[in-house]
């Protein structure tokens, strides 16, 4: 029974893992979104660069800022929910993460977070 458990969730970091990865071979490659101004995608870089290193609360920082300039960067909200993910702050990511579905239904990027965070 514990062999299955940590299987899983061995299973569920990985696929965290994947998720994160994934953001960060797309992410600097965001291309700017409708109201997406300059200053709002290079805090979005440095978020992303943050998450690359490991420092999510740094991340988290910068993703807010990203919004608070342009509250409709979907990609941020996104990336947001993650870095609450991978910090345990589940509520807060599942709230981002549906956010950026609002915004986007056609992203599949946030529905993948969404499952992964959810089977946490």
């Amino acid at each position: 029974m514990m062999e299955k458990k940590n299987l899983l969730q061995n299973s569920l970091t990985g696929s965290l893992v994947l998720c994160f990865l994934l953001t960060c071979c797309i992410g600097k490659t965001v291309l700017a979104q409708k109201n997406t101004s300059d200053e709002a995608i290079t805090h979005y870089n440095r978020g992303v660069d943050f998450n690359t290193e490991g420092m999510h609360q740094k991340a988290i920082g910068e993703y807010r800022k990203a919004l608070e300039i342009s509250p409709e960067f979907v990609q941020a909200h996104s990336n947001l929910g993650q870095s609450y993910a991978e910090i345990g702050k589940i509520q807060e990511a599942v709230g981002e993460l549906k956010i950026a579905i609002k915004l986007d239904p056609n992203l599949l990027e946030p529905y993948y977070n969404l499952a992964a965070t959810y089977s946490i």
